[in-house]
């Protein structure tokens, strides 16, 4: 089903403390009621994707236009909930012109929820723990904070930052530094131009980049093959772990 967009007003709650954030200026809203984690999808060309994974029970999206081109940008994209509510799509047409109307994109979903995100310039951030990440990025950053399964990010250009990844971890990017603070399972990194920064690695790494280097702060578990055309490789090994 397709929401409708609705105003900026919603029910008074009991307290002050209480009252959801209010939409920002010139957002069009949309809410729906989703108790269950959703699969997300987003195509937002130019401007931001926000997506924050809470625990709520209704799903919130909201688009500000940047300009005054956005505005009609606005109008046009398409919001829609799957009629068994599981799947939510959000899809800002591609106006292919010089300078692209640019949307910021604002998502609130259930925790454990999917997503799927694809953008030109949109640069690209999650809060809160998601089951599954795939973003796609032509020259954009990415930050995600939690993925407790899949993930994989593909950019051209853009610095690329994860949180804490709990499954396997696939990140490719042509130019620009990725850091993964945390990973526990098998992760690929692969950068033609950036450092590959890694601060706890719990399974194993697989890293090659031509220029730029790679430093892992504590590997705990696991295999290492890193690589660096040019550039230093340094790997810190957690205290009592044996080598070979």
């Amino acid at each position: 089903m397709t929401s409708m967009p609705g105003s900026s007003q919603t029910d008074a709650a009991d307290s002050a403390d209480e009252l959801p954030p209010l939409p920002a200026e010139g957002a069009t809203c949309y809410r729906f009621e989703t108790p269950n984690p959703l699969d997300v999808s987003v195509r937002n060309q130019a401007g931001s994707v926000e997506i924050t994974a809470a625990d709520v029970t209704e799903t919130s999206v909201e688009i500000v236009p940047n300009d005054s081109r956005g505005a009609e940008l606005a109008e046009r994209t398409r919001v829609q909930l799957s009629e068994d509510a599981g799947r939510l799509r959000i899809d800002v047409p591609d106006r292919r012109m010089l300078r692209q109307p640019s949307l910021e994109i604002i998502v609130t979903v259930p925790t454990g929820s999917s997503v799927d995100v694809e953008t030109a310039t949109a640069d690209v951030q999650t809060r809160g723990v998601l089951d599954s990440a795939t973003v796609t990025t032509a020259s954009a950053d990415v930050s995600l904070s939690h993925v407790s399964g899949r993930l994989e990010v593909t950019s051209a250009s853009g610095d690329i930052h994860v949180g804490r990844g709990e499954g396997p971890v696939r990140v490719r990017t042509a130019s620009g530094d990725v850091r993964l603070d945390e990973s526990m399972d098998e992760a690929s990194v692969q950068t033609a131009s950036g450092d590959v920064l890694i601060g706890r690695l719990m399974g194993e790494l697989t890293s090659r980049s031509a220029s730029g280097d790679v430093i892992i702060g504590s590997a705990a578990a696991g295999s290492v093959q890193a690589k660096t055309m040019s550039g230093d490789v340094i790997v810190g090994v957690a205290s009592g772990l044996l080598l070979w």
